[in-house]
């Protein structure tokens, strides 16, 4: 059962060479990429100068309170230089200020250069090396969708794959009005007539904020005339260098208030992965942070086994399954390595294929070419074996940026990370234990949260992140999460078994871990008509037959040293329910804004569920998503994949085949 992987895939690198004098040229659209001349004054004069970008983060930095943003979104990242420009500009800036301004940059790019192409290119400006390392460091995987690299405390930069036509448009749904200055680069019309089209135009003007502005080094006609069709106001001015003209443009629109977030008070609901997840997301957030568990320790659920793996649930269609997750596992990667290297292993992730049908599947995943060999690959059974330091029984897919961690201590210091941020940038945070939720209500505008207590405590934004226990809580909801029971068993083999020299994940059936401090991890059950948090011997016992049935080793029941029973949250579709908590409308609420919809959202009520077996992978983004969103900062993703993951999704559905909402209960 040979698998073959094919180096094709649908999203290209850019096939460039350099000149003698180091300067990339494209060959798939014959030009270059920056300035022969001088490709960073071009860039400054072109995009910062007349987007006035020095005269805009010096007051921004100035009179920036709370974490404001400047957001600058971008078409062709190419080799980066306009956003290094600008981090380097706002670095220079501000300093030691860690309070005040955010950077946020955002750029689309439909043939990323390798990472290779990208140093060398780099190393034409040494000035700017320290910003570029940072980049090179989190140069994301060729994966199409959306990348979010934190490249400093203060720096975030979105990098989009795909073909603009298709992704900016998506994107520009979920980032209506955010958008400061625009940088339209890229090649020329001429040489790229594709990406210069009248949707991308409106797709632009949409994410401008009032009073937002745009430049591009082109002054063609008709991209002047749809610029100024989307409503964009737009003049010709002396272009750099040789180039006789470039197009500056202006938004006129009536300024939006910002909604006043100082005073206020935000309560997350959990005590696993989710919540230390939001957390960390809502660090710079301004608001008092309060995070409730009715357990006497942190990770006391699903969070709580003492290893797990991480790695990336991928489809053999690039399904939004794929793309979630595939972004999902990046960005959860490079938050643990950054928070806690120690605390995560990288050494793969094998996947058996016990049969010609798992073959089959394998071979049609990697044959069409939608995720690069750093991500997945397909082996040998004798190339398995050789990657797991042990014997296995059947060829695999594996998975080399994969890996196992440390649940319980992942929460514990993402926790005490965002507790000891915030102090440091005097904000108030609550970790309150043993503390059980009992009601919610609204009342006045805000959220009355009652507990075990008696105490109220209110809030304007409450985030359901318990698991299943959203259901007891919220009893009014429409989001089918199904408790599942699962455990694990922790084994302890003796000396020379040949379990023992295990170097990376297996999943068969079920799964093993390495060797942890001696013990290893197996399992896990799966139940769906069991919602108690108990062990029991069958459940063992079962581990052990499938551990053996998948790998063809045997363990002695008295090899056990601990297991480990909890509940995942899971939904009918695999991914995470993430936003605001539906309802019907006349079951709840006489406070709601009234849109003639019978299908609504409770206001200020979140939720992150539904994480089931792979919550160290998805919920970092997750959370992400939400705090954006909650913060009203640039999101990491576009609109399809938002609706994807909202909770009103199953309900939506439900109308749509004439069935009640109220049966997903």
């Amino acid at each position: 059962m040979p698998i073959h992987h094919n180096d094709s895939t649908s999203l290209e690198f850019a096939n460039i060479h350099f000149d003698d004098a180091g300067v990339p040229e494209s060959h798939q659209f014959g030009d270059i990429y920056f300035s022969r001349d001088n490709g960073l004054a071009e860039s400054h004069y072109v995009f910062l100068q007349q987007n006035r970008i020095h005269e805009r983060l010096s007051t921004l930095i100035e009179t920036a309170a709370n974490g404001q943003v400047f957001h600058i979104a971008e078409t062709g990242f190419g080799t980066g230089l306009n956003f290094l420009l600008v981090a380097d500009l706002f670095l220079a800036l501000s300093r030691d200020d860690e309070r005040g301004a955010r950077l946020h940059f955002t750029s689309f790019e439909k043939y990323p250069l390798r990472p290779e192409d990208l140093r060398r290119a780099h190393q034409h400006w040494p000035h700017l090396a320290a910003i570029a390392e940072r980049l090179q460091t989190q140069y994301p995987e060729k994966v199409p969708g959306f990348h979010r690299l934190e490249l400093h405390p203060r720096i975030t930069l979105d990098i989009v794959f795909g073909d603009a036509i298709n992704t900016l448009p998506d994107w520009s749904e979920t980032h209506r009005n955010t958008v400061d200055a625009w940088f339209l680069d890229g090649f020329a019309p001429r040489k790229n007539p594709d990406m210069w089209q009248p949707a991308l135009f409106r797709a632009i003007a949409a994410a401008m904020k009032p009073a937002a502005t745009l430049a591009t080094f082109t002054a063609t006609g008709h991209v002047r005339r749809g610029l100024q069709a989307a409503g964009i106001d737009i003049q010709r001015i002396p272009g750099f260098g040789s180039k006789r003209e470039m197009l500056r443009g202006y938004l006129q629109r009536l300024e939006t208030p910002l909604r006043n977030t100082n005073d206020e008070t935000i309560i997350i609901i959990g005590d696993g992965i989710a919540a230390a997840s939001l957390l960390w997301s809502l660090k710079d957030h301004p608001a008092d942070v309060r995070l409730i568990s009715q357990a006497s320790h942190l990770a006391h659920g699903a969070s709580g086994n003492p290893q797990g793996a991480i790695y990336p649930l991928l489809q053999a269609d690039w399904t939004i399954t794929s793309e979630f997750y595939c972004q999902a596992f990046e960005y959860a990667r490079e938050l643990y390595q950054q928070r806690a290297p120690d605390l995560v292993v990288t050494d793969g992730v094998l996947q058996l294929l016990k049969d010609d049908g798992a073959c089959r599947r394998a071979r049609k995943l990697l044959q069409r070419g939608e995720y690069p060999p750093s991500l997945v690959c397909g082996v040998t059974q004798p190339r398995a074996s050789s990657i797991a330091g042990v014997p296995l029984p059947n060829p695999a897919l594996f998975y080399p940026t994969s890996g196992w961690l440390q649940p319980a201590h992942v929460v514990e210091r993402l926790i005490s990370a965002t507790e000891l941020y915030r102090t440091e940038h005097e904000r108030t945070t609550h970790i309150q234990l043993n503390t059980q939720v009992t009601q919610l209500e609204r009342q006045h505008g805000k959220w009355c949260v009652t507990t075990n207590t008696n105490a109220s405590l209110h809030a304007e934004h409450v985030i359901l992140a318990n698991g299943q226990d959203v259901n007891r809580l919220l009893p009014q909801t429409l989001v089918p999460i199904r408790p599942v029971r699962g455990q694990v068993t922790q084994i302890k083999p003796e000396k020379g078994h040949p379990l023992l020299p295990l170097k990376t994940v297996i999943c068969h059936q079920g799964y093993v871990t390495p060797a942890l401090n001696g013990s290893m991890c197996i399992g896990a059950t799966f139940d769906k008509k069991n919602s108690e948090a108990n062990t029991t011997a069958a459940d063992n016992q079962a581990n052990l037959t499938q551990l053996e049935e998948g790998l063809g080793v045997a363990m002695p029941t008295n090899a056990i040293v601990g297991e480990r029973a909890s509940i995942r949250a899971t939904t009918p579709d695999h991914l995470p329910v993430v936003g605001r908590v539906p309802f019907l409308r006349f079951s709840l609420l006489k406070d709601t804004n009234d849109n003639g919809s019978q299908l609504a959202e409770l206001p200020n009520c979140w939720m992150l569920s539904g994480l089931g077996a792979r919550g160290f992978t998805s919920a970092p983004l997750a959370a992400e998503i939400l705090a954006c969103e909650l913060q009203q900062r640039p999101m990491p993703i576009g609109q399809r994949l938002k609706q994807a993951l909202a909770p009103k999704r199953f309900a939506e559905r439900a109308l749509a085949r004439n069935q009640d909402p109220l049966q997903l209960r």
